[in-house]
């Protein structure tokens, strides 16, 4: 017998599982960190803040236009001379031939061009594009707050740093999600850290409450596996990183904790000392000979043998394997040695070559 009502549940399980598979596959959706967001931003040090931070200054210094593509025909020469009306702008006749079709530049008093330009009352643009940049870079995700008025237009911008915000899943009050505000995740920040967005008195107001994601515009480096999160070159290369972290903390250390002293001339075999003796002998040694001041310097004593006591940097290999990693994690980010301030010479046709690469396959 023909059930019509089998039929239509039959569509509908089909309409819901489109709609679950279609939610699951697209990007920006609350779900849950792949990689620990927090431990990545604090990797802002050394060769990566160098990599990250010239990456930062090209979008800063970047030029912002906007054009109004969505006219055409009579309708577009009616928006050039509405413009050229109310806006004064004397070059609205201009038309930039765009990817889809004949494009009027806006007036510098269009409120999309303020709000570019000025996102919010503490930021300008170009700092605000440095965030952005940077949050991307070091997490593989960039959340920027488009704060609404009462009739729901943007007025305000905020770039929120992925390490205080904590994906919020669907429910019935929140049906897309969201993220919630995590102030806690800042108190163990090193002293001296600040954030135009955790500056201002709005991060207060939503601290530990969550903003709905039709409030937010999330940009992210795609993961190979999980929708939900970016894939940070910070986390891909973490071994690198953490490779080249320990070679400067062992350098470090072998500079500022190791007894350096050029030489050291032993006593001769006759002496028999005890070991409270050695073990005083060694403590005045360390207490007046160790550290980087001393570094060079000879100590004289009766005795017969001249031993070395510096481990070279050669031996160590601190200088070979310090460029190796400084070249990876540039590489890691896309970025020359010339963009990065290291400059081996060469001509200037090489020079802007190197930066034009830069520009086009990383900026």
């Amino acid at each position: 017998m023909w059930n019509p009502f089998k039929k239509i549940a039959t569509r509908f399980k089909t309409h819901q599982f489109a709609v679950a598979l279609r939610t699951a596959l697209g990007s920006g959706q609350p779900g849950s960190w792949s990689s620990d967001h927090r431990q990545e931003a604090e990797q802002f040090t050394g060769w990566t803040f160098v990599a990250v931070r010239a990456i930062c200054l090209q979008a800063m210094q970047a030029s912002v236009f906007v054009f109004n593509d969505s006219a055409n025909g009579s309708k577009q020469k009616r928006l050039n001379q509405r413009i050229q009306e109310h806006s004064g702008y004397v070059q609205a006749k201009s038309l930039y031939a765009g990817e889809y079709g004949a494009s009027v530049p806006l007036s510098n008093d269009h409120p999309l061009c303020k709000i570019l330009k000025h996102p919010n009352p503490t930021q300008s643009g170009a700092s605000f594009r440095y965030e952005r940049v940077l949050q991307l870079q070091l997490t593989g995700t960039c959340i920027v707050w488009n704060v609404p008025n009462k009739f729901g237009k943007t007025v305000q911008r905020y770039v929120i740093p992925t390490t205080i915000a904590t994906p919020v899943s669907p429910t019935s009050d929140l049906p897309e999600g969201g993220y919630k505000i995590q102030p806690t995740s800042l108190r163990n920040l090193q002293a001296g850290f600040s954030s135009a967005f955790t500056e201002t008195g709005t991060f207060h107001q939503v601290a530990g409450k969550i903003i709905p994601i039709t409030q937010l515009q999330i940009t992210r480096w795609p993961h190979p596996v999980y929708k939900d999160d970016g894939q940070s070159p910070v986390s891909a290369g973490a071994k690198w990183i953490d490779s080249a972290n320990q070679i400067d903390a062992a350098r470090w250390a072998q500079m500022n904790n190791g007894a350096d002293p050029s030489i050291v001339v032993t006593c001769g075999k006759d002496m028999n000392p005890t070991r409270e003796e050695l073990e005083t002998a060694a403590a005045m040694f360390e207490q007046k000979y160790g550290g980087t001041e001393n570094t060079g310097k000879a100590i004289f004593t009766t005795g017969e043998q001249v031993v070395s006591l510096t481990t070279t940097p050669r031996d160590m290999d601190y200088n070979q394997s310090f460029v190796q990693f400084r070249d990876a994690i540039l590489a890691l980010h896309g970025v020359p040695g010339i963009a990065a301030g290291i400059s081996d010479g060469g001509s200037y046709a090489a020079f802007y070559a190197s930066l034009k690469q830069f520009i086009s396959l990383t900026v």
